[in-house]
């Protein structure tokens, strides 16, 4: 990052802030200190240290470019945090900044827009006895084939929709994961990490493949890749079953957590996440 003087790194508080952080904030930090970066170069700035004038002037930058607040809080935070790692004084903690990110708060209001629901047979009152119509479930897992991508896709729609676990925690599955249930029809997925448990702590999730094979997915495709039971390449996977499905509205799968959540309240929790 361009600085106005050499700035001596702290290795050790480096590598314990990267042994502390999961990857995808690691990630996340890095895109926001490079776009950081990028703007000050292109108007002449110091980056590091920087002052809380450039500070509040980039989030105004990236507010006008359409950034909501909770990204521009995002911003803010990564630029916080580079100047702890660095020994730095934290320009964001100034009152200038402070009052300007308020007023792009105040300007742009903090509402963020509600993804639709992913619901099993899409927006019915009765989820048992209604007739499924627009993008559903049911209708991605239709789409999947009934070869070996097919039955991964299908059993990723079917744990991801039973479990609500995120894509990130999905991926991480391996065959020695799944368990036996007290229902033979269905499956525990042990869940040594997640986005809410950074320390391991672990957990179960009930999965139920029943009604979609997605346990004959799991098992088949633990074999033919070396016992992951989620290959390279799931997450893309799970982003193109829509397209399959004969929708362009991506953004409907991200939501499917919330989808299973109202079909668990409209059946009074009997079945809820069932597939």
């Amino acid at each position: 990052m361009h600085a106005v003087e050499r700035t001596v790194v702290n290795e050790p508080l480096i590598a314990a802030y990267q042994a502390a952080s999961s990857p995808h904030s690691i990630r996340a930090l890095k895109s926001d200190l490079e776009a950081f970066d990028l703007w000050c170069r292109r108007h002449s700035c110091v980056a590091l240290p920087a002052s809380p004038e450039i500070v509040a002037d980039y989030l105004d930058a990236r507010a006008e470019k359409g950034s909501k607040p909770a990204s521009l809080g995002r911003y803010k935070a990564s630029i916080a945090k580079i100047h702890l790692l660095l020994d730095l004084k934290d320009p964001t903690s100034a009152p200038l900044v402070k009052l300007r990110f308020a007023a792009v708060r105040r300007e742009k209001g903090t509402a963020q827009k509600q993804a639709r629901p992913l619901r099993f047979k899409g927006p019915v009152r009765d989820v048992e006895r209604d007739k499924a119509r627009g993008l559903n479930i049911r209708a991605l897992l239709e789409s999947c084939g009934d070869d070996l991508p097919g039955l991964r896709d299908r059993a990723l729609l079917s744990a991801a929709y039973d479990t609500g676990l995120r894509a990130s925690e999905l991926v991480a599955v391996t065959v020695e994961h799944i368990e036996e249930a007290i229902d033979p029809e269905a499956r525990l997925l042990q869940i040594l990490r997640s986005k809410g448990d950074q320390d391991g702590g672990g957990g179960n999730r009930l999965s139920e493949p029943t009604h979609c094979g997605g346990d004959r997915g799991l098992d088949r495709s633990s074999r033919d890749h070396g016992g992951a039971a989620v290959p390279a390449g799931a997450g893309a996977a799970l982003q193109e079953t829509p397209r399959r499905a004969g929708s362009v509205d991506r953004q409907h799968f991200g939501a499917r957590n919330l989808g299973s959540a109202q079909d668990a309240l409209q059946t009074g929790g009997e079945g809820a996440r069932r597939i």
